[in-house]
């Protein structure tokens, strides 16, 4: 299967709406998606129209659920650690409120977890709905579980789990732009999440993923 993956990438033309074409896949495993991958990155014009793709869509959205004013809207008294207040989420004492916790650089990336209001247990994205190692949507995951909005664990154990909790975010999100934003900002970020709703296979082919 990798095989006639590979041998279709390459016999596929290097422009704009090649790229989507393949972007836009469901692939079978992480695998394959590496193989796309591999394809975009040794065709510099494919990386650039993927990158001006992901900055004016993806990431912008990534950033917004990260933001400490838009999660207090989406979940009131939240406590949030790990980007102004700099303390390991293994020392934080259990809390009657909601709690948001940033490891990493906010310029570089980093991993969001939470944790429900005096609980013990530390809500992990990478324990089942985001792909360990990633910087994807660790935040709107983490935020999701908070409110009560996560998908149900998926019985497919397959690599198109990935996919189908990347499209529950993407709805997520797009409630959370209609809800807390308002004016010429609400009206901007629609646009982005509309896109990304509608090509929401991208929205996974396109994160890096560690090196195998």
């Amino acid at each position: 299967m990798l095989t006639q993956i590979r041998k279709h990438l390459d016999s596929a033309p290097t422009t704009k709406k090649s790229w989507e074409r393949e972007a836009d896949q469901v692939y079978p495993t992480m695998a394959a998606v590496r193989v796309y991958q591999r394809w975009v990155r040794k065709n510099p014009v494919l990386g650039v129209h993927e990158q001006e793709w992901v900055d004016k869509n993806l990431q912008p959205l990534m950033s917004l659920m990260a933001d400490t004013g838009v999660m207090r809207c989406v979940v009131p008294g939240i406590s949030v650690y790990g980007v102004d207040r700099k303390i390991g989420y293994r020392l934080l004492p259990v809390e009657d409120v909601p709690v948001a916790h940033f490891s990493g650089n906010p310029d570089t990336g980093g991993h969001w977890r939470s944790r429900l209001p005096g609980d013990i247990a530390w809500f992990d994205p990478y324990k089942e709905y985001q792909v360990e190692g990633t910087n994807q949507f660790c935040q709107t995951f983490a935020l999701m579980n908070l409110v009560g909005a996560l998908p149900g664990i998926s019985m497919d154990r397959s690599w198109g789990r990935y996919y189908t909790y990347t499209a529950a975010a993407l709805e997520f999100i797009d409630t959370v732009i209609r809800r807390c934003l308002t004016g010429k900002e609400k009206t901007v970020f629609l646009k982005k999440i509309d896109e990304c709703r509608t090509h929401p296979y991208r929205c996974l082919n396109v994160i890096e993923f560690p090196a195998s």
